[in-house]
């Protein structure tokens, strides 16, 4: 496993949530740039496949409440799939990657889905997946539509979203709402289970937007998974 580093050291003694996020998806899909861009707003032009696991944090501000993400970024090739059920066990949210420039990182998308899901079984609290459809260089032709794309999540009812780990589009937004959907689901459980330090005006100042799927407008679902885009 490799350790990139983090740029929360200062705040590691502070009582925050932490929640642990597991990136999935084909090699070069742009999974490290995605996480490079939101933990360090950079953009490694020079593809570098990762080797087994690379582990990155980040501390996030929630109207005032700190919130750390522990982000485990996966290696892509098939050599390195044995490692991934060990990352998922203890997941909260999994991102299923794919390149919006090509075709066949969507088909591939399933497997990965069906990887994500294995884990789910059995757990009482399961992990969120989210298909996340990433652009890593904006200068090329986009290949899959987004209407495609999104059949694909609602096919496994799940959320779709797209970003560009180049110019930054929506990468600072996912992860927000991912750690903001996770800190009020484990606020609500602590209310449930009788926390005093809880209050209902705390929960209601917290409520968040969840991530939603777009409404059904385009391409009827098929047993198919297939990019049928030109």
């Amino acid at each position: 496993m490799q350790s990139r580093g983090s740029l929360d050291s200062i705040y590691q003694t502070e009582n925050v949530s932490k929640f642990k996020v597991v990136v999935l998806g084909d090699q070069g899909v742009g999974k490290s740039a995605l996480v490079w861009k939101f933990v360090y707003n950079g953009f490694e032009d020079k593809y570098q496949p990762t080797i087994g696991i690379d582990f990155f944090t980040k501390t996030l501000y929630l109207n005032g409440i700190a919130v750390r993400l522990q982000i485990w970024d996966t290696a892509g090739q098939e050599r390195f799939r044995c490692l991934i059920p060990s990352y998922l066990r203890d997941c909260h949210v999994i991102l299923v990657c794919f390149d919006l420039t090509n075709c066949c990182s969507l088909d591939n998308v399933p497997g990965w889905i069906e990887l994500g899901q294995q884990e789910r079984q059995g757990r009482l609290k399961k992990p969120l997946i989210v298909l996340v459809g990433n652009k890593l260089d904006d200068t090329s032709r986009r290949q899959i539509s987004y209407e495609c794309a999104n059949s694909v999540a609602e096919l496994f009812q799940i959320p779709y979203v797209e970003t560009s780990a180049m110019s930054g589009f929506n990468v600072e937004l996912l992860f927000r709402k991912v750690a903001k959907d996770l800190y009020v689901e484990d606020l609500n459980r602590l209310r449930q289970n009788g926390d005093p330090d809880i209050c209902e005006e705390d929960r209601e100042n917290r409520k968040i937007l969840r991530l939603s799927m777009e409404p059904k407008k385009f391409m009827q679902k098929t047993g198919s998974s297939a990019c049928r885009c030109s």
